[in-house]
């Protein structure tokens, strides 16, 4: 009976052997397929994600561009400005040399009267 029971012990630690490690498989195959539906919705926002940033892409590039018009027409506008000022002060002096030369033609021709 010895051996008997020694065959029923070894059959009971291979049973339980086996019992546990067909739960520790199903555990396993639970968490792989939970693993994979978590790996798809993770997927599903990355490619979100990507096109939100395709997209920001755009439009700093489209900013830039706009920056760099807007900078240029103001670097235009600022030299109009010295330019404009420049002619401002030129017609300012060619209107004060005028009067200058205006004052004494007035009085000499005061005196010719």
């Amino acid at each position: 009976q010895g051996e008997a029971e020694r065959y029923a012990q070894q059959y009971r630690a291979f049973s339980l052997r086996c019992t546990v490690l067909a739960n520790q498989q199903a555990e396993a195959r639970l968490e792989a397929q939970r693993a994979a539906e978590q790996s798809g919705t993770a997927a599903a926002v990355l490619a979100h994600l990507e096109t939100e940033e395709a997209s920001a892409e755009a439009r700093l590039r489209q900013a830039q561009v706009e920056l760099e018009v807007a900078r240029e027409q103001r670097c235009t506008q600022q030299a109009k400005c010295a330019g404009l000022r420049a002619k401002e002060a030129e017609m300012t002096r060619q209107a004060e040399l005028i009067e200058q030369t205006l004052g004494p033609l007035h009085t000499e021709k005061d005196k010719a009267r």
